[in-house]
């Protein structure tokens, strides 16, 4: 399988955008890829918050002209952002800024033109307020999330841990992750109790030249002893599926893929 040759980074003007940003850059140089980072503007009338509940015309103008503003501003910061951290490197890969107006589906649908897609791994408000864009770039794009958490721009993929189940978003997200194990120096399959036998999936990654070896999560809270399991090997990259049970009862009651984006403390490359 070929590397990454279109990484796709979109940027929300979060806290966590500088270290996405310098993790796809990064890879955009190991991989020889093009990178574009994604300025998805929002409309000004949308992002107004209380218009239409009984506000006078002026009011309402107002309130749009202080959205627009703030939309402006966050545009303006993250076009500052992307051309600090290209303009700082030694050796920059090709890459291109875009900032375009555009809901979460479209969001999605232009992920689906790239091959791999970096996101900051944000938390508590920032997190719910681009909930929505995470959900639609993992179950609308069809490749793979690479999430990287706050100050996370170290090299990615050195050591790497494949969260196993044996479900079919686990195999889709091995799949797509194959350019990350062909070139990890070690590659661990982490599974707990019946949950999916490693032995399988290490046959599979040896037939396309990975060698793995097996390690075992504690029973119990799941998603909690995935992550230490990971972090106890020293990986550097977690490779998972995403709601590989009900998506709906995740969200209602947590799961392992609701812990992991809340409190992963590595870069964690996820596939529905």
């Amino acid at each position: 399988m070929s590397g990454y040759k279109h990484i796709l980074c979109p940027l929300t003007g979060a806290s966590g955008d500088a270290a996405a940003l310098g993790a796809a850059l990064g890879l955009g140089l190991a991989f020889e890829a093009e990178v574009e980072v994604l300025h998805p503007r929002l409309d000004a009338v949308a992002a107004a918050p209380l218009v239409g509940e009984g506000l006078s015309g002026e009011v309402i103008e107002e309130v749009i002209a202080v959205a627009a503003r703030e939309i402006e501003a966050r545009a303006e910061a993250v076009r500052t952002l992307f051309e600090t951290k290209r303009g700082g490197m030694k050796r920059a890969p090709a890459s291109r800024f875009l900032d375009i107006q555009l809901s979460e589906s479209d969001v999605a649908h232009h992920g689906r033109l790239s091959d791999l897609i970096v996101l900051p791994r944000l938390e508590g408000q920032e997190a719910q307020e681009t909930a929505q864009l995470f959900h639609a770039l993992l179950m609308g794009a069809g490749h793979p999330l690479l999430m990287i958490p706050p100050g996370g721009a170290k090299p990615v993929g050195r050591r790497v841990a494949v969260a196993w189940n044996g479900s079919a978003e686990a195999a889709r997200a091995v799949t797509a992750a194959r350019p990350f194990l062909e070139r990890a120096e070690a590659v661990f399959v982490l599974t707990a109790g019946s949950h999916g036998a490693p032995e399988g999936l290490i046959t599979h990654l040896a037939r396309h030249g990975v060698k793995a070896s097996s390690a075992t999560v504690r029973e119990g809270d799941a998603g909690a002893h995935l992550l230490d399991a990971a972090v106890e090997n020293g990986a550097d990259l977690l490779i998972m599926g995403a709601y590989t049970h009900s998506r709906l009862r995740q969200l209602l009651f947590g799961g392992v893929t609701r812990h992991v984006l809340d409190h992963a403390p590595i870069p964690v490359l996820m596939m529905h």
